[in-house]
């Protein structure tokens, strides 16, 4: 990061006019989302643009309704399991930028 910049992939799950659809699993392993408007993917979208996230590179993020899936770096060995995280509602920034740096501990 010697210049600043940061990638990674958010993993959206949101049912919109461009995507219409029903709800359903993601993957085997996480739970049917409990709502699917993109308003819920926002906060952590947001979140990465912040000056907290600013050492967050190089993941995979699920995120729909409340959940957020955080996925380990690609290759790195021993593989190690997402962290999954839901809440019933919407996240704020503030609630991420405590959340998340400890989701990313675990992984």
């Amino acid at each position: 990061m010697e210049y600043g910049i940061t990638v990674n992939a958010i993993l959206p799950s949101a049912v919109t006019e461009l995507f219409p659809g029903v709800k359903k699993q993601m993957s085997d392993n996480l739970p049917v989302a409990l709502n699917t408007e993109p308003d819920y993917v926002a906060p952590v979208v947001a979140y990465l643009a912040t000056n907290e996230a600013q050492g967050i590179t190089g993941r995979y993020i699920y995120a729909s309704g409340g959940d957020i899936c955080i996925y380990p770096r690609p290759l790195q060995f021993p593989y190690e399991s997402p962290v999954f995280i839901r809440k019933v509602g919407k996240w704020t920034v503030d609630e991420l930028s405590q959340v998340v740096p400890q989701l990313m501990g675990a992984v």
